[in-house]
């Protein structure tokens, strides 16, 4: 009898332990579900545009009631814990940034990073006060104007290949050996990211005017005679198929006569023209020329053409 007694209050036990667990368990789930955070967050916001190498980018973000963050930048460097981070990529690429809030809402943004621009400081830049001509073997000169520089590497670029410098003073002087253009470039404090290069051009030596012998005049007889000499039948032949092609001018034709008689054409048919109006007859038209005779005077200039020719 007192078995039975003890076995039934042990299972008493046991159903009211299982009830209170139960019970805790409900409190604990509807705890969690009560202050379970809103994950429907949009993203972080970037505030660079155009992101580079070796930039300092800024990373923010803006949801409410968040107490704390864990960002990593997909490039295996260390975690931030702050709503605003900063990062720097040290190379291009393309890299998936993570955001955790409050240890449960994640959002992910892939971001691309565009190659290191090295900037330029133009205050470093060297100033080149320098001729835009020069002359072969006249000195000219150069003055640096640069408030900053304490050496100078000068080049006027006549080496060929040769990288020594031409001279290392602040105003140097240089005689130019060719003509043409030349590349002079500065660079100043050992500094060659900051070279200035300026072009001058280089002229030729004025031609030394030779002092010419004057004799006294002496008149002589001048010999009359046509420009270009010594023409013949078949000369003028030619010449006269030439103006019928249009392929030789009447200037040109005119030259093997004396200017200061032309020579009277006698044609066929009994008509006398002049040489210029044989030149207009002529050309352009399909000509057959059967025979030419000419006649010269003792200076050798053709006095008479007789032409016999049908167009």
């Amino acid at each position: 009898m007192q078995s039975k007694q003890i076995k039934t209050h042990f299972d008493k036990s046991i159903i009211l332990f299982f009830i209170g667990f139960f019970l805790l368990s409900c409190i604990l789930l509807a705890f969690q579900i009560n202050n379970k955070k809103d994950c429907n967050i949009e993203g972080f916001t970037i505030q660079n545009t155009d992101i580079k190498a070796k930039d300092l980018v800024t990373f923010i973000d803006t949801t409410a009631n968040a107490s704390k963050w864990e960002w990593t930048f997909g490039d295996g460097t260390n975690v931030s814990y702050l709503s605003k981070a900063t990062h720097t990529y040290e190379k291009e690429g393309t890299y998936l940034v993570t955001l955790k809030v409050d240890n449960e809402c994640v959002v992910e943004k892939e971001i691309k990073v565009a190659p290191y621009e090295e900037k330029m400081d133009n205050s470093l830049m060297p100033v080149i006060d320098y001729p835009k001509t020069a002359t072969v073997g006249v000195p000219v000169s150069f003055s640096d104007k640069s408030p900053h520089a304490k050496s100078w590497q000068w080049m006027f670029g006549e080496k060929n290949g040769d990288t020594s410098f031409d001279s290392t003073e602040k105003n140097p002087t240089y005689t130019f050996k060719t003509p043409g253009v030349k590349k002079v470039t500065l660079a100043v404090n050992g500094n060659y990211k900051y070279v200035k290069k300026v072009e001058i051009f280089v002229k030729e030596p004025e031609k030394k005017k030779e002092e010419k012998l004057v004799l006294p005049e002496v008149k002589l007889k001048k010999k009359r005679g046509p420009e270009i000499k010594d023409v013949t039948e078949e000369d003028i032949e030619a010449m006269m198929r030439g103006i019928a092609k249009d392929e030789l001018s009447y200037k040109n034709f005119a030259k093997h006569f004396c200017k200061d008689a032309m020579p009277k054409v006698h044609l066929r048919d009994g008509r006398i023209v002049s040489l210029k109006e044989m030149d207009e007859d002529i050309r352009n038209n399909s000509i057959k020329i059967k025979s030419i005779a000419i006649t010269k005077d003792e200076d050798g200039c053709v006095t008479r053409l007789d032409a016999n020719y049908k167009k």
